[in-house]
């Protein structure tokens, strides 16, 4: 097979006028020629609005990709994405003694098969880090989602949570301890998993 691609991006910064604030445009664009002269293409598009400050973080996304495909018609689709992201920090800023930070991410694509069917994908991820001198890294992570199917199946969702620490034991050395309970594919009596895990790392650099 032979394939072509190209990708162009933009990063725009506003300037002083709105400080922080920024945008990022992409395009990708694919095209695949195979042995038997079926023909392949997949573009993505995406844009991005930014804003960073010294505590808040915040970003607003929306993507739209096409995928055609001579030889497997059935699958060609149009899929529209949102993602949205808001972080707040906190911190001891005179004696840089300890941070924290909690963001939230969520996402939610949409693919519109030609054929008429669609599928859906929602997640959300939200974070919660906190770092202090000498004592080290406590973070909790917790994510739910589903993901819908065209056959008229339930949905398959997913819950999971996370929480690690991690203490220096030395300057070139660490340890770290991790407990993480998820819940894939609920809905699905063959396809659901549960999944608990208990972990313990240590970790040298030389």
């Amino acid at each position: 097979s032979n394939t072509d691609s190209s990708a162009v991006r933009a990063n725009i910064n506003f300037g002083p006028d709105l400080p922080g604030w920024g945008v990022s445009l992409q395009k990708n664009d694919s095209k695949t020629l195979d042995a038997l002269s079926n023909i392949s293409r997949n573009e993505q598009n995406s844009t991005t609005l930014n804003y960073a400050s010294q505590n808040w973080t915040t970003m607003l996304g929306y993507g739209l990709g096409k995928t055609r495909n001579s030889a497997y018609s059935v699958m060609d689709s149009d899929t529209t994405s949102w993602q949205y992201m808001l972080g707040r920090s906190f911190s001891d800023a005179a004696m840089a003694n300890w941070s924290a930070n909690v963001s939230l991410n969520t996402t939610l694509q949409n693919q519109q098969l030609l054929s008429g069917t669609s599928t859906r994908n929602v997640n959300y991820l939200l974070t919660f880090a906190g770092q202090r001198t000498g004592w080290g890294n406590l973070n909790l992570i917790l994510a739910n989602g589903l993901i819908s199917r065209p056959t008229g199946q339930p949905d398959l969702k997913l819950r999971s949570a996370q929480l690690e620490a991690v203490h220096p034991l030395t300057p070139r050395s660490n340890a770290k301890i991790y407990v993480r309970d998820s819940r894939s594919n609920i809905g699905d009596p063959l396809l659901g998993l549960d999944e608990r895990v208990a972990g313990a790392q240590y970790t040298c650099n030389f």
